[in-house]
């Protein structure tokens, strides 16, 4: 411990006793308060809700997962996306309603675990997901891949 002592620049800090300045301890509670008034500005100007929602609903749902099963079960208006893997089947309902303006019946989840692949003599492992089957209401339609 003394050793480490002798480095300190500060006579207090070689004896263990601390030293309070209360200059450095004011401009501190001032610079909080001006980040405190900065943020509060900021969402004053910018409806709350809205920001709220469309990051939810980007961190919910990744990306629309693109298979021949997949594919096939458009037809019968069904949709796979994958999704964040600490998110709930209501989360997802809401998610798909706000971003694609459907009414959404019925969601089904399955949580693909991650492998462990060879690659010669080494080991990779393959990550897992989940992901989401959302079931559309007749007569809507999500238009997973752009024409």
């Amino acid at each position: 411990m003394a050793i480490t002592n002798i480095f300190n620049k500060d006579k207090g800090e070689r004896s263990g006793k601390k030293t309070f300045n209360p200059s450095k301890s004011a401009a501190r509670v001032k610079d909080a308060k001006k980040e405190g008034q900065a943020t509060a500005k900021k969402t004053e100007t910018t409806p709350a809700s809205a920001g709220k929602e469309s990051a939810s609903i980007y961190r919910i749902i990744k990306n629309p997962h693109i298979t021949e099963k997949a594919t096939m079960l458009t037809q019968i208006n069904q949709y796979v996306f994958k999704v964040c893997d600490n998110v709930n089947k209501g989360e997802i309902r809401k998610a798909v309603e706000d971003y694609y303006g459907v009414d959404v019946v019925k969601v089904r989840m399955i949580h693909i675990p991650s492998r462990t692949k060879r690659r010669g003599k080494g080991v990779a492992i393959k990550q897992g997901y989940k992901k989401a089957i959302v079931a559309v209401a007749k007569g809507q339609a999500i238009e997973v891949l752009p024409r």
